[in-house]
Protein backbone atom coordinates (compact mmCIF):
# COMPACT_ATOMS: atom_id res chain seq x y z
CA UNK A 1 0.00 0.00 0.00
CA UNK A 2 1.61 3.40 -1.23
CA UNK A 3 1.69 6.02 1.22
CA UNK A 4 1.20 9.10 -1.03
CA UNK A 5 2.63 12.83 -0.20
CA UNK A 6 -0.94 13.61 1.43
CA UNK A 7 -1.19 10.93 4.03
CA UNK A 8 2.49 11.89 5.18
CA UNK A 9 1.37 15.45 5.67
CA UNK A 10 -1.77 14.34 7.45
CA UNK A 11 0.14 12.27 9.57
CA UNK A 12 3.04 14.73 9.98
CA UNK A 13 0.34 17.24 11.37
CA UNK A 14 -1.87 14.98 13.22
CA UNK A 15 1.54 14.43 15.05
CA UNK A 16 2.53 17.97 15.25
CA UNK A 17 5.54 17.60 13.15
CA UNK A 18 7.46 19.58 10.87
CA UNK A 19 8.41 17.82 7.89
CA UNK A 20 10.28 20.30 5.39
CA UNK A 21 9.18 19.75 1.66
CA UNK A 22 12.89 18.42 0.64
CA UNK A 23 11.99 15.40 3.31
CA UNK A 24 8.35 14.60 1.72
CA UNK A 25 9.87 12.29 -1.23
CA UNK A 26 12.44 10.39 1.22
CA UNK A 27 10.25 9.66 3.44
CA UNK A 28 6.94 8.76 1.44
CA UNK A 29 9.46 6.10 -0.26
CA UNK A 30 10.68 4.77 3.61
CA UNK A 31 7.49 4.59 4.90
CA UNK A 32 6.01 3.05 1.63
CA UNK A 33 8.88 0.56 1.78
CA UNK A 34 8.17 -0.22 5.71
CA UNK A 35 4.31 -0.94 4.80
CA UNK A 36 5.58 -3.65 1.87
CA UNK A 37 7.64 -4.81 4.10
CA UNK A 38 4.17 -5.39 6.79
CA UNK A 39 2.15 -6.79 3.55
CA UNK A 40 4.92 -9.13 3.10
CA UNK A 41 5.03 -10.53 6.83
CA UNK A 42 1.19 -10.57 6.60
CA UNK A 43 1.35 -13.32 3.92
CA UNK A 44 3.85 -15.46 6.30
CA UNK A 45 1.77 -18.66 7.45
CA UNK A 46 2.18 -18.74 10.67
CA UNK A 47 -0.93 -21.81 11.81
CA UNK A 48 1.53 -24.43 12.87
CA UNK A 49 4.09 -22.70 15.08
CA UNK A 50 2.95 -21.66 18.51
CA UNK A 51 2.76 -18.02 19.65
CA UNK A 52 5.77 -16.51 21.99
CA UNK A 53 5.05 -16.81 25.65
CA UNK A 54 3.35 -13.49 26.65
CA UNK A 55 2.37 -12.19 23.37
CA UNK A 56 -0.69 -13.95 22.49
CA UNK A 57 -3.96 -12.51 22.68
CA UNK A 58 -4.87 -12.53 26.04
CA UNK A 59 -1.89 -10.50 27.15
CA UNK A 60 -0.03 -9.90 29.77
CA UNK A 61 -2.58 -10.27 32.56
CA UNK A 62 -2.54 -7.24 35.23
CA UNK A 63 -2.78 -6.79 38.55
CA UNK A 64 -5.96 -5.70 40.15
CA UNK A 65 -5.46 -1.70 41.37
CA UNK A 66 -6.29 -1.61 44.88
CA UNK A 67 -5.64 0.57 47.78
CA UNK A 68 -6.31 4.27 47.90
CA UNK A 69 -4.44 6.70 45.86
CA UNK A 70 -1.37 7.52 47.41
CA UNK A 71 -1.31 10.88 49.03
CA UNK A 72 1.23 13.49 47.75
CA UNK A 73 3.64 15.29 49.99
CA UNK A 74 2.87 18.76 48.47
CA UNK A 75 -0.38 20.06 46.47
CA UNK A 76 -0.56 19.39 43.15
CA UNK A 77 -0.19 23.83 42.78
CA UNK A 78 3.30 23.53 43.68
CA UNK A 79 4.64 21.51 40.70
CA UNK A 80 3.17 23.32 38.37
CA UNK A 81 1.90 26.69 37.42
CA UNK A 82 -2.27 26.28 36.83
CA UNK A 83 -3.52 22.48 37.52
CA UNK A 84 -7.53 21.59 35.91
CA UNK A 85 -9.59 18.55 37.08
CA UNK A 86 -6.09 17.55 38.68
CA UNK A 87 -4.10 17.40 35.50
CA UNK A 88 -1.54 20.07 35.16
CA UNK A 89 -1.85 22.10 32.12
CA UNK A 90 1.35 22.59 30.38
CA UNK A 91 2.50 25.12 28.19
CA UNK A 92 2.67 24.27 23.88
CA UNK A 93 5.94 23.94 22.83
CA UNK A 94 6.92 26.67 20.42
CA UNK A 95 8.08 24.52 17.88
CA UNK A 96 4.51 23.08 17.52
CA UNK A 97 3.09 26.00 16.96
CA UNK A 98 2.75 27.58 13.05
CA UNK A 99 1.76 31.38 13.19
CA UNK A 100 -0.13 30.72 9.71
CA UNK A 101 -1.48 27.63 9.95
CA UNK A 102 -2.44 27.03 13.90
CA UNK A 103 -4.30 24.03 15.01
CA UNK A 104 -4.70 25.05 18.70
CA UNK A 105 -7.75 23.67 20.21
CA UNK A 106 -7.77 25.15 23.41
CA UNK A 107 -8.11 29.01 22.85
CA UNK A 108 -4.93 30.03 24.37
CA UNK A 109 -5.89 28.21 27.68
CA UNK A 110 -2.20 27.02 27.51
CA UNK A 111 -0.88 30.13 27.24
CA UNK A 112 1.90 30.76 30.03
CA UNK A 113 0.88 33.81 32.37
CA UNK A 114 3.81 35.29 33.17
CA UNK A 115 3.20 36.37 36.83
CA UNK A 116 1.75 33.07 37.20
CA UNK A 117 5.43 31.96 37.12
CA UNK A 118 6.83 34.81 38.35
CA UNK A 119 4.77 33.80 41.88
CA UNK A 120 5.72 30.23 41.04
CA UNK A 121 9.45 31.18 41.05
CA UNK A 122 8.91 33.22 44.10
CA UNK A 123 7.18 30.05 46.11
CA UNK A 124 10.32 27.62 45.36
CA UNK A 125 12.59 30.47 46.44
CA UNK A 126 10.63 30.99 49.73
CA UNK A 127 10.94 26.86 49.85
CA UNK A 128 14.69 26.20 49.09
CA UNK A 129 14.96 29.66 51.50
CA UNK A 130 12.66 27.81 53.94
CA UNK A 131 14.53 24.75 53.78
CA UNK A 132 18.27 25.69 54.04
CA UNK A 133 17.25 27.47 57.46
CA UNK A 134 15.96 24.80 58.69
CA UNK A 135 18.69 22.77 57.79
CA UNK A 136 20.81 25.53 59.86
CA UNK A 137 18.79 25.77 62.87
CA UNK A 138 18.87 21.76 63.60
CA UNK A 139 22.65 22.17 62.91
CA UNK A 140 22.93 24.13 65.33
CA UNK A 141 20.64 22.24 67.67
CA UNK A 142 22.46 19.14 67.26
CA UNK A 143 25.86 21.51 68.33
CA UNK A 144 24.68 23.24 71.09
CA UNK A 145 23.57 19.66 72.35
CA UNK A 146 26.90 18.58 72.47
CA UNK A 147 28.35 21.61 74.14
CA UNK A 148 25.60 20.94 76.64
CA UNK A 149 26.19 17.58 77.03
CA UNK A 150 30.55 18.06 76.84
CA UNK A 151 29.70 20.51 79.95
CA UNK A 152 27.93 18.20 81.88
CA UNK A 153 30.72 15.46 81.68
CA UNK A 154 33.02 18.04 82.63
CA UNK A 155 31.16 19.04 85.48
CA UNK A 156 31.51 15.37 86.75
Amino acid sequence: MPVTEDDLRRVAALARLGVPDERVAELTAQLSGILDHMEVLSRVDTSRTTAAIGVSAGGTPLRVDLGPPLPLRHARERFAPRVRDNFFVVPRLATHEDPEQSTSFDDGENVVDESVLDEDKQRHQADALGESQRESTEKAEKSNERVDEAKAKGAE
